[in-house]
């Protein structure tokens, strides 16, 4: 007995600037029902995607999900605007899990590849070593290690292996000595890679400044 889908349509597809070119039914992006209600793709992610535009189609863009959704986890309703994520190089599994009408948002869930952060902070004094110090959905304290002295400053660095998709984070010295303002504080949605923090600076960098 083959699986139930309540959507109406028979295939899905991934769809954007990296995958595919926008085409709307390109057979390397297609999906399978693999369970009720469930779909799977696997896709590979040659280098490093960040802010990666993309739509589940039914083949034609007469029947669409997007959403402005950022992160690795991610809800598209019908015709929604363009989705967003940010993917570390790899193998990807992507599944699609219906809601409970054919009308109802997808739930877009992407695992696999190489999904870590890697954090550059540059110090504002002397210090034994930084903590980042995060909180939002994940609280964790991580020591940092001195990576070296570029661009006029001594920097820190931490690896962070599967980051929570949505936190926020800020540093403080060995010491106790915090950067003192909520006004520094940063968010980081859906990141991987490496980022660049500079401190009482709330931008998070992608090249070091």
């Amino acid at each position: 007995e083959p699986f139930r889908s309540r959507i109406g349509v028979q295939k899905l597809y991934l769809a954007g600037a990296d995958f595919g070119g926008w085409a709307s039914n390109d057979a390397k992006y297609q999906f399978t029902l693999i369970g009720d209600y469930v779909w799977e793709a696997k896709v590979r992610v040659s280098e490093s995607l960040r802010n990666a535009q993309y739509k589940i189609t039914d083949g034609s863009w007469d029947v669409n999900w997007g959403g402005g959704a950022s992160g690795r986890t991610a809800v598209l309703a019908r015709n929604g605007a363009n989705a967003v994520v940010n993917l570390g190089a790899g193998q990807r599994t992507v599944q699609i899990h219906e809601g409970a009408t054919a009308d109802d948002a997808l739930n877009v869930f992407w695992f696999g590849g190489n999904n870590a952060l890697t954090v550059h902070f540059r110090e504002w004094r002397s210090a034994a070593y930084y903590v980042m110090h995060t909180w939002g959905a994940s609280n964790t304290e991580y020591t940092m290690n001195y990576e070296g002295w570029f661009n006029n400053g001594h920097w820190w660095t931490v690896r962070i292996d599967y980051p929570a998709d949505d936190f926020f984070f800020t540093f403080r010295t060995s010491d106790n000595k915090w950067e003192g303002s909520a006004a520094y504080d940063r968010r980081a949605v859906g990141e991987v890679g490496d980022i660049y923090v500079k401190p009482f600076d709330s931008k998070i960098y992608y090249t070091r400044p």
